[in-house]
């Protein structure tokens, strides 16, 4: 979500193109790009949860998608700090038929059955202001996205809460209330909103007669909290060293899959943060190997809602916020747009995602646990939501306190 002279969001670009002719080579490159750029988002961002909420969460592949719209419209040195920010190392042309066709693959997932993933993506301008007509080939032609025209500049206010409506309806009211008092202004002049929410059923589903109740370590001292625990004896990829247990579980249909890092001992989660790179993480993913595995872990709610100035800023995208050295020439024809806010916002839940596994499962359950490695997540851990074709990054966070919100 993002404020161009008001707002601007996430989307990606470039004109007449289609999914066709898309090379894995591209969208390797993509996705080696988007991946790095979360990992760094997630070492600077003070994320915090909403209330309630167990933990915090962002979506790198959304935030990527998007600098990738707002890219196809800048120049010069604006262009050039988004491309160091986003790591593209392919030229732009290729750059964005890739990221068109990752889009497509990953977002017509979500018709699939089995889970959840409800996006929304729409472009909002002032009324009267006029855009490049490449510009607006790109969001139709690639996206789907025609501009609207509202009336900031008279009533800020009542456009917020349009939005915020049509935002609910076309997440299944996932989210609410994106927008705050505040966030629209009769300086608004166009406004890209994106918002992204996941909840997906397990391929191996947890039974939920077998949740219990337990304590869960929270971290700098604080005093234990109480959070329900799924459990489960099935096969899953899991990994581990002297420091760390991995543990990769997959949604139904195995389009999606839940990555969870979780240090040995709860002290060690800071340690676990700090250490988190994309070459840190690329070692994590070669642990991983499939075995039986007795699993514990809490239900959760992580949710966020972020401003991006700061953190996109340390990253180097700074012309784009200074309205005396941004260039979106290639939006307007002029340089009078520059970003003003840019706002995300994310949520993912967990829960034992399908029915009751049956009397014998919960023996078994039981018989087993003793006999077989234990990955029991009762401390914070981070996790994130990966398409496993491409190994994107859809969402990335961390539980600090589960028995938020899931008791």
């Amino acid at each position: 979500m993002k404020v161009l002279n008001g707002a601007i969001g996430c989307l990606c670009v470039l004109i007449y193109l289609t999914t066709a002719g898309w090379s894995a080579e591209g969208i390797s490159s993509v996705v080696k790009g988007n991946n790095d750029l979360a990992l760094e988002l997630y070492a600077i961002l003070d994320a915090k949860p909403e209330p309630g909420a167990s933990g915090s969460v962002f979506a790198p592949y959304a935030i990527a998608k998007s600098l990738a719209m707002v890219y196809s419209g800048a120049k010069e040195n604006t262009a050039l700090q988004m491309v160091q920010a986003m790591h593209m190392k392919i030229g732009s042309e290729r750059f964005h038929k890739a990221f068109a066709s990752l889009s497509a693959s990953l977002e017509s997932s979500a018709v699939s059955t089995g889970y959840d993933l409800a996006g929304f993506n729409a472009l909002f301008v002032q009324e009267g202001y006029s855009f490049q007509k490449e510009f607006l080939i790109v969001q139709d032609n690639v996206y789907g996205i025609l501009p609207v025209g509202l009336d900031f500049a008279s009533s800020p206010q009542a456009q917020r809460t349009a939005i915020n409506r049509r935002l609910e309806g076309e997440t299944n009211n996932m989210i609410k209330g994106f927008l705050e008092p505040g966030m629209v202004t009769d300086t608004t002049r166009m406004l890209l909103v994106s918002a992204m929410y996941f909840k997906g059923q397990w391929e191996s589903a947890f039974d939920p007669a077998l949740t219990f109740k337990a304590d869960f370590v929270r971290p700098a001292g604080l005093p234990t909290s109480r959070a329900m625990f799924m459990t489960t004896n099935a096969e899953f990829r899991y990994g581990e060293d002297s420091e760390t247990q991995l543990l990769e579980l997959p949604y139904i249909g195995r389009k999606f899959s839940m990555l969870i890092i979780l240090p040995r001992v709860a002290s060690a989660f800071s340690v676990l943060e700090k250490n988190l790179t994309p070459a840190s993480f690329e070692q994590y993913l070669t642990k991983l190997r499939l075995r039986k595995i007795h699993v514990e872990i809490p239900r959760f709610k992580a949710e966020t809602t972020l401003r991006l100035n700061s953190a996109l800023q340390a990253l180097g995208v700074t012309d784009a916020f200074d309205d005396s050295r941004a260039d979106f020439s290639g939006m307007d024809g002029n340089r009078d747009l520059y970003i003003s806010q840019v706002l995300h916002k994310a949520c993912v839940e967990v829960d034992e995602g399908g029915p009751d596994a049956g009397a014998l499962a919960r023996h078994a359950a039981a018989d087993r646990a003793a006999q077989l490695p234990v990955f029991r997540a009762d401390h914070p851990f981070l996790f994130m939501v990966r398409d496993n074709a491409t190994g994107s990054i859809l969402f990335l966070g961390r539980v600090i306190d589960p028995g938020l919100g899931n008791l």
